[in-house]
C-alpha cells in the first residue's frame, strides 16, 4: 500500500479533450477518509453474484469474456485519444445480465463487466484509484453495472442516473494465496498481447469479492477511464480482498500493451472532492491499519519487487550479478 500520488502522466493528460468527460464537479476518483464522512443508517447493498461465469471468445455476449484490451502510452494526436478511450481497461471480464446490484434505495443495476487497476513500476508498487485516509492499496477492482430501467449499457451511460460501480481495495496477505484468483490469474498468460480472449474454468464472482458486502463508503462520482461520464453511483466496499504477494506480481507483469512492453500503472489519480458528500454506513472500519502499517508494508513491497527485478536479469543474462 501506499500513500504516494505520482502518477504517469500519460494515464491523465489529454483527457478533457474526449467528449463527454468529467471536468464537472464530479469527476472521480478521489481519497475517501472515514473520519469526514457523513455516517447514514442506509441499507447494505445486495448483489446477486452467485453466478458461476465461464469466459468465451469475444462473440457471444451472453457469457463472459476475459479481454486483453491495449494501453496506449502516449497522448501524440487525436487518434491517440480516441484508441486510447476504446480500450480501456487492460483487462476486463464480461458478466452476464443475470447478475444484479440492489443500490439501498431499491434501484436494480445490471452487471456488465469487471475490471481492475494496478500499480507495478518501481516505486509506484501499489495502484488502487480510490485512497482510504491517504492510504492507496495494491490494487482495486470495479464491477460495472447500468440501471435496469434503460434499455442497454450504451443506453445507460449517457443518462444521470445510468450506472452504479461497486469498488474493492486489494490487500497482499504474505504466503497465503487467494484460492477464487487462481484460475483467473492463471490465465493471464493467455492473453498477454492484446486483443487477446481466453476461457475461465470457472469464476465466482462474489468469492472475489471481500465477505463483508454490508460496510461501504457511497458517492456520486464518474467513470475512471473515458469517456468519464459523471452519472456513476459509486459503492467502495470497506473491507479488503487479499491477494498474495505472487498473486499481485502475476498480475502486474503478466500484459503487454502495443510496444510490448509490461503494462503498469493503470491507474487514475484522485480527484478533488468538490462539496460533495461521502456517506458510510458502518461507524467504524471493518480491519483498521495504522499509517506506518501501510509505509512499511510499502517498502516491503518495493524490495520485493527489486529482488524480481534482478532475479529476471540474472536469468536473461544482463546486468553485473
Amino acid at each position: 500500500m501506499s500513500s504516494l500520488e505520482n502518477v504517469p502522466l500519460h494515464l491523465h493528460l489529454g483527457w478533457a479533450n474526449l467528449q463527454p468527460i468529467s471536468t464537472g464537479g464530479r469527476g472521480n476518483v478521489i481519497r475517501l477518509r472515514f473520519t469526514v464522512c457523513t455516517i447514514e443508517e442506509i441499507k447494505p447493498i445486495a448483489s446477486e453474484i452467485h453466478s458461476s461465469p465461464q469466459v468465451t471468445h469475444g462473440l457471444d455476449h451472453s457469457t463472459p469474456q476475459i479481454i486483453h484490451e491495449s494501453l496506449i502510452s502516449s497522448f501524440i494526436s487525436s487518434s491517440c485519444l480516441q484508441s486510447y478511450s476504446q480500450k480501456l481497461p487492460a483487462v476486463q471480464i464480461s458478466l452476464p445480465s443475470t447478475m444484479r446490484l440492489t443500490a439501498p434505495d431499491g434501484t436494480q443495476y445490471i452487471a456488465k463487466q469487471m475490471h481492475f487497476h494496478w500499480g507495478g513500476a518501481f516505486s509506484e508498487i501499489s495502484g488502487s484509484e480510490h485512497t482510504i485516509d491517504g492510504i492507496r492499496y495494491v490494487t482495486e477492482v470495479h464491477v460495472v453495472h447500468y440501471n435496469s430501467k434503460y434499455k442497454s449499457y450504451d443506453e445507460a451511460q449517457t443518462a444521470p442516473d445510468g450506472l452504479a460501480v461497486l469498488a474493492a481495495l486489494f490487500e497482499i496477505k504474505d504466503y497465503a494465496e487467494n484460492t477464487y484468483y487462481s484460475d483467473f490469474i492463471s490465465h493471464l498468460k493467455n492473453i498477454r498481447i492484446p486483443g487477446q480472449t481466453t476461457v475461465l474454468s470457472s469464476l465466482n464472482l462474489q468469492d472475489m469479492l471481500p465477505e463483508n458486502l454490508h460496510s461501504y463508503y457511497s458517492y456520486q462520482g464518474s467513470l475512471t477511464t473515458p469517456p468519464c461520464t459523471e452519472n456513476v453511483h459509486w459503492f467502495v466496499l470497506a473491507d479488503t480482498v487479499k491477494l498474495s504477494r505472487t498473486q499481485v506480481w502475476k498480475l502486474q507483469n503478466s500484459l503487454l500493451n502495443d510496444q510490448n512492453k509490461t503494462i503498469h500503472n493503470d491507474y487514475r489519480r484522485t480527484q478533488p472532492l468538490n462539496h460533495r458528500v461521502v456517506e458510510a454506513n458502518f461507524k467504524s472500519l471493518p480491519n483498521p491499519r495504522s499509517e506506518l502499517h501501510f509505509y512499511l508494508n510499502n517498502i516491503d513491497n518495493n524490495l520485493e519487487y527489486l529482488r524480481r527485478v534482478i532475479e529476471q536479469k540474472k536469468a536473461k543474462g544482463k546486468g553485473p550479478w
